[in-house]
């Protein structure tokens, strides 16, 4: 159990991990535009310049190895969800030209700063701030999914997944990637009724996200969420990766707070 333990731990922080590098190179790559808020006062040129991108991403290497063996793992989360939060503003505040996809970060870096909010708040020794901290992440994973599942209703109702949304969303891709892969998505992207049970099914596993709050459906939604993930990613193209491994983490440190207790 120490050893599936260690796993979580590691494959959470990884998770988190990427999520900078998904911030690091967009703000590598991208240009200066109409900063905002915090981004407007700060010296720009100097935080997101490659000399101080690598420096940051050295740091965050360093808090994810010390986070995951678990070295002052309260503090050094602090530091971490701090350095996250100050560059995700960056990141929107100065939204670069080629930034096509923003929500590779979303989910990691939110578990890691909810989890420090609710740690640091949780009375206790340090196995009860961690575990608050960790149902505080789980919690973060349900809304995050049953937010994506209500904002489809609130724009087209439950006809969302009859619609031709998701069938022109397949086709706009099936003109990229191998042979192969464009030619299957092309016919499933012509498959009505295909495309309407896969869009039913992805509603109706983002509604089950709040269950991975309770720790017996943990395991049952991860892989509910991971199924879908991996066919948005054959169909799409987005595979987020990071959210994949995340959702493996903390399911796993979950299993073994749970047994231990």
């Amino acid at each position: 159990m120490a050893t599936l333990n260690r796993i979580g731990w590691g494959l959470w922080g990884l998770g988190v991990l990427g999520a900078w590098g998904g911030m690091a190179a967009a703000l590598w790559d991208g240009g200066l535009q109409h900063p905002y808020g915090l981004a407007s006062i700060l010296p720009l040129d100097v935080l997101v310049s490659p000399a101080a991108l690598v420096g940051v991403s050295a740091l965050c290497v360093l808090c994810c190895v010390l986070f995951v063996a678990g070295w002052k793992r309260q503090r050094l989360a602090t530091a971490w969800a701090s350095v996250l939060l100050l560059y995700s503003h960056l990141e929107l505040s100065v939204y670069p030209d080629n930034r096509n996809d923003g929500h590779g970060d979303i989910l990691p870096g939110a578990t890691l700063i909810f989890w420090v909010l609710f740690a640091w708040s949780t009375r206790g020794d340090r196995s009860e701030r961690e575990r608050a901290g960790l149902q505080a992440a789980c919690g973060v994973v349900g809304a995050v999914y049953l937010w994506a599942a209500v904002s489809k209703l609130a724009a087209s109702g439950p006809l969302w997944a009859l619609k031709a949304n998701l069938p022109l969303l397949i086709a706009e891709r099936s003109l990229t990637g191998p042979e192969w892969v464009r030619a299957f998505r092309e016919a499933v992207a012509t498959s009505p009724a295909l495309c309407i049970a896969m869009g039913t099914g992805a509603l109706l596993i983002e509604l089950c996200g709040p269950l991975f709050l309770w720790p017996r459906f943990r395991p049952a939604v991860a892989l509910l969420l991971i199924c879908m993930h991996a066919g948005v990613g054959v169909l799409m193209g987005y595979f987020y990766v990071e959210w994949w491994i995340t959702l493996i983490g903390l399911t796993l440190i979950t299993r073994v707070r749970t047994a231990r207790s």
